[in-house]
């Protein structure tokens, strides 16, 4: 799965706990840009909700790319590429 500089600082977020509100104030986005990035990233884990894209990243091990700070959560992210 390939995703953008922003759809990783989306998914930390999410990973984190945070509200979309929280989400689009730690990155200087709007609200619906968050929704935005988040119907993204649904589309491309293949999911529909947030508990699923959770469960898919936890499950799958995923891991953040070079230079990124692991999320909180889950210190074993890997696969993450980005554009």
């Amino acid at each position: 799965v390939i995703l953008s500089k922003r759809e990783v600082e989306v998914l930390d977020g999410l990973l984190e706990e945070n509200s979309y509100q929280e989400i689009a104030d730690q990155n200087y986005i709007s609200i619906n840009t968050v929704r935005h990035y988040v119907k993204e990233l649904y589309q491309k884990m293949g999911v529909s909700s947030r508990q699923a894209l959770m469960e898919r990243v936890l499950l799958d091990e995923y891991r953040w790319p070079e230079g990124w700070k692991e999320p909180r959560l889950c210190p074993d992210l890997v696969r993450f590429g980005y554009q």
